[in-house]
């Protein structure tokens, strides 16, 4: 029979058609929507860059840095104290988007070196590079067996205040003078900036609560009432605040308490009430 490889030749075609579905079929079948890859890890914010100290004062050290990262949630302040000192310690932080800190309440000509780190809830980053700064001495020590009748802490009110000031409105870098000096009965403790100075006309106002001086810099008002309690404070002790100044050269102040005698510090001393 010649129907044979006709019918071979037909089934073959068949065959062929048939894988031929076969093959497109699985060409189209449906593999569903592409799987996204997952996001990366959350990660450590970057170190800050450009680190620098500014002295503003015999007991105040200003920093600043550029911000490197975009992740953080604040900036941990570290310092030591001492030249090559190598033992920081955290001295405060500040929140995200803030790249300044005021290091306040230092010793006088003391070397001061810092360093800033970046953290979020994944950890820290590594510290910056280091800055240092020495701040000013006080340029005259008071002189020997200069003792007055003052309470500490009261005391210590009025002079952080005085020194507050001075920083705030002396240039950067200028010297803050603070002597103490026997006056009759008295012992006069001074303090002298190189600041603008205060108008004639403002002077008898700059201890008025809530004054504040027009020609003052935005940067340098603050609440109007540090002077006012110094005054305060000086005058429940038994002592005198006063101002001299001369606009363009500066300003001191004078706190006069009175001196102690021998019998007043033998009493302290016995631990008597005076």
């Amino acid at each position: 029979m010649k129907l044979t490889p006709r019918f071979m030749i037909r089934a073959g075609l068949v065959l062929s058609a048939a894988g031929a579905l076969g093959a497109f079929g699985a060409c189209s079948k449906d593999k569903g929507t592409p799987v996204e890859p997952p996001p990366p890890p959350p990660a450590a914010p970057a170190a800050p860059i450009n680190l620098a100290a500014t002295v503003k004062s015999a007991t105040q050290i200003d920093v600043a840095w550029t911000d490197a990262s975009d992740n953080e949630d604040g900036f941990k302040v570290e310092s030591c104290s001492g030249a090559n000192c190598t033992n920081f310690a955290e001295v405060g932080s500040v929140a995200a988007n803030t790249t300044t800190f005021s290091n306040t309440g230092l010793t006088a000509n003391t070397d001061y070196t810092y360093r800033v780190k970046a953290f979020n809830a994944v950890g820290a980053s590594a510290p910056s590079s280091n800055a240092s700064a020495k701040t000013q001495p006080l340029t005259t020590p008071p002189p020997a067996g200069v003792v007055m009748v003052a309470d500490p802490n009261a005391f210590a009110d009025v002079l952080t205040n005085l020194l507050t000031n001075a920083a705030k409105f002396s240039p950067d870098g200028a010297p803050i003078r603070v002597r103490a000096d026997a006056d009759g009965g008295d012992v006069v403790v001074s303090v002298t900036d190189h600041g603008a100075g205060i108008p004639l006309d403002e002077q008898a106002r700059v201890f008025d609560r809530f004054y504040q001086s027009p020609s003052d810099l935005p940067s340098q008002r603050g609440t109007g009432i540090g002077l006012t309690i110094a005054k305060r404070f000086t005058e429940m002790q038994g002592g005198r605040i006063s101002v001299e100044s001369e606009p363009g050269l500066g300003s001191t102040f004078f706190v006069s308490m009175p001196a102690a005698t021998s019998s007043t510090v033998r009493v302290e001393r016995e631990g008597v009430a005076t």
